[in-house]
Formats: structure tokens, C-alpha cells, sequence
């Protein structure tokens, strides 16, 4: 377990988590290409603020993606090079707002998500930054259909920007959060994370939730007395194993982090956390083709109410 201060109030245990590991130090896996989605309508721009701030943190090269609808098969005539001159200079300008040495692309499918996966594995791209959609809240995470669907089938890490991010005067991540559950989808989201931190300095706060709620069984009794307290007893060694496998993953990668362990609701607790931070980190389980599956709930929450830019890691492939 981490050494340090630790303090108790409300249900929270909050620890320092000290980066001495007990073996070998994990190495964080580089993040080297990194692909921004761009779209000429408000706020297409938040995508690029979010994927320049990821790959400064990182060094990573930046590309700056669109994807236009493959409208000479919809609509025969149209001049196809008029509209990719306007794109190409949306993307030019875009570039000198955000970074100087991006690379541009123009891209056409009919479908704008498949054409973002088709550029991530024929450019070797690492993580995809997308912007929410039109007409989501200022200020909060909220994906569109396209998006959905990178969810569903993306091979890389995929980055959410809020609403309005590119109307800051800078956009910079000074405190990432991880949500931290002891599967191996949120170790790679915490490697992930540590990654960019390391990068940039930012500060690490990694979160794990424990639901304290007593099951609803059916006989009003069972919330008291003896059966209260065992349940208790229950959640306080949760929490204490889940702040353990917290230490231990962070110590593994030779990180120094902040360590919460607090009751409550998951996606509620992260979405709190989202309010403190520059950038969110969660695990996408990829458990069946639906994405209510690969998220779960507090994935879903987050996805739809983040007030900071989300990074989605899918679980690592399980060895062969």
C-alpha cells in the first residue's frame, strides 16, 4: 500500500500513492500519432483543441481528420474539388489556430465513422479525439450516432471533447482522473493516463467507487440491525481492497498519483470528478456489439453528462 497522509470523512479515503515499486516498473507504452475528427460546422474545432493538448502532452504527431459523405455517389455533377479545396482550407486554418505542424487529411465514406476507422489503421493512429455533438450542452460530453459507433468498433483509445473546449483561450491538462475499478480495462485506462500525465505534468488522481447501497431484498427488516452492520463490514473491506489494487497499480507503473476510494454511485462519483479535472480516463469493457455493453452504465453516464474531455480505453486483447 501507498505510504503518506491519510484522511476518512464522508465515506472517502483519500491516500498518496508512493511511486516506489516493489519489481520492475511497468514501462508506459508511448503515445506517438494521435488523429483529431474536424467538421466545418460549430463546435468542429473541439476535437483539434483536445487532440493538440493530448499530443503536445505526449509528442505525439497530430493529424487533423475529415470526413466527407461520398456525395459524387448521392448527387452525379457535383464538383468534388471545389469541396475538397474548401475542406483542405477549413483544415489549413484550423491547423494554425491549434498546431503549426499538423497534418491534414480529406477523407470520403458514407458512413463518417467508418471513414475515421479506415484513417486510424491505415495511419497508424494511437487516439482519436471527436468532439460532441451539435447541439449537446456547453460545457458537458455529448456523443452523436458517429460517435457511438466509434465506441462500438475503434481499435485505439477515442477522446471526447466537451462542448465549446476550442472557445478557451488555451485548452491544457493540468489534473487527469481515472476511474479505477481493479479490471483490466481500468488498468490500461490508468496506464493510459499516466502516459499523458507524465508527459505534461499533470497532476494523477485515480478514483475507485464503491456502492454502499444495501440490496433491496424485499422485507423492510433486512435494513436494520445485524444485517446493516454486516453490510457495512462488507463495503469497508471493498474499499479497502479496491484502495489496495489502486497502490499496487500505480506503484506497478512507477507513478505518483492521488488515491480516492468513496462510496457512492459510480457514474455520479466520476461525473463529480469530471468537474475537477482536465481530462476524465475510463475503460470500455468490449464485452458484445451493443455500446450500452461496452460501457455500462457508468460509461454511459459519463458519455452524456462529462463536464471535462473523456478518454474512452477499450480493454487490451487478451493474450493468445
Amino acid at each position: 500500500m501507498g505510504r503518506g497522509s491519510r484522511r476518512a470523512w464522508m465515506g472517502t479515503i483519500t491516500t498518496h500513492a508512493d511511486p516506489t515499486p516493489t519489481e520492475e516498473p511497468r514501462r508506459l507504452q508511448p503515445i506517438q500519432h494521435v488523429a483529431a475528427a474536424v467538421h466545418p460546422y460549430p463546435p468542429g474545432q473541439d476535437a483539434a483543441a483536445l487532440g493538440a493538448a493530448i499530443a503536445e502532452a505526449t509528442g505525439a504527431d497530430l493529424m487533423l481528420v475529415a470526413i466527407e459523405p461520398d456525395l459524387p455517389l448521392l448527387i452525379p455533377g457535383l464538383d468534388w474539388q471545389q469541396i475538397l479545396r474548401q475542406t483542405e482550407n477549413m483544415l489549413k486554418q484550423t491547423r494554425s489556430s491549434w498546431s503549426p505542424h499538423a497534418r491534414v487529411l480529406v477523407d470520403s465514406d458514407v458512413s463518417t465513422a467508418r471513414g475515421l476507422r479506415r484513417v486510424v489503421r491505415h495511419h497508424h493512429r494511437q487516439l482519436l479525439a471527436v468532439g460532441s455533438r451539435r447541439h449537446g450542452p456547453d460545457g458537458e460530453v455529448s456523443i452523436g450516432r458517429s460517435t457511438r459507433q466509434l465506441i462500438d468498433q475503434l481499435e485505439c483509445p477515442l477522446a471526447i471533447a466537451p462542448r465549446g473546449l476550442s472557445g478557451q483561450s488555451a485548452v491544457t491538462l493540468r489534473r487527469i482522473g481515472v476511474g479505477f475499478d481493479g479490471g483490466p480495462e481500468s488498468r490500461a485506462a490508468l496506464a493510459t493516463a499516466a502516459t499523458i500525465a507524465a508527459g505534461c505534468g499533470a497532476q494523477l488522481v485515480v478514483r475507485g467507487v464503491i456502492d454502499d447501497r444495501i440490496p433491496a431484498l424485499g422485507w423492510p427488516q433486512v435494513w436494520l440491525g445485524e444485517i446493516a452492520e454486516a453490510w457495512k463490514e462488507v463495503t469497508n473491506n471493498e474499499a479497502e481492497k479496491l484502495r489496495g489494487q489502486i497502490d499496487t497499480a500505480v506503484s506497478e507503473l512507477a507513478v505518483t498519483a492521488g488515491v480516492q476510494v468513496v462510496r457512492g454511485r459510480s457514474g455520479a462519483s466520476l461525473r463529480e470528478l469530471s468537474t475537477e479535472a482536465d481530462l476524465l480516463v475510463i475503460g470500455s469493457r468490449r464485452w458484445g456489439p451493443m455500446a450500452r455493453l461496452l460501457l455500462g452504465g457508468t460509461g454511459e453516464a459519463l458519455v452524456h453528462g462529462a463536464h471535462c474531455s473523456l478518454l474512452i480505453v477499450p480493454r487490451p486483447s487478451a493474450p493468445s
